[in-house]
């Protein structure tokens, strides 16, 4: 999913990282989780990168809640 997203493929990369969500490890679901989101954003669908984006930078122990705080601004702004 992540070499999808990097060779500016957000659609191919979107159902890659769906699946790696349902993975046993915390630390994959939460990379998954936030790559989704910007995956979400790059492919031009805002209205499902928003919550996941709420959902992250509200989770205090998040490892990206702070990166996700500034897309949400930044996506807020463009509003």
């Amino acid at each position: 999913g992540l070499s999808r997203l990097a060779n500016k493929q957000p659609a191919d990369a979107i159902p890659l990282l769906k699946q790696a969500m349902t993975s046993p490890s915390a630390t994959l679901r939460r990379k998954a989780e936030w790559f989704l989101a910007l995956a979400y954003l790059k492919n031009s669908q805002r209205n499902l990168a928003q919550p996941i984006l709420e959902k992250v930078s509200q989770d205090e122990s998040h490892p990206f809640r702070d990166m996700a705080r500034e897309v949400t601004k930044s996506e807020r702004v463009k509003e």
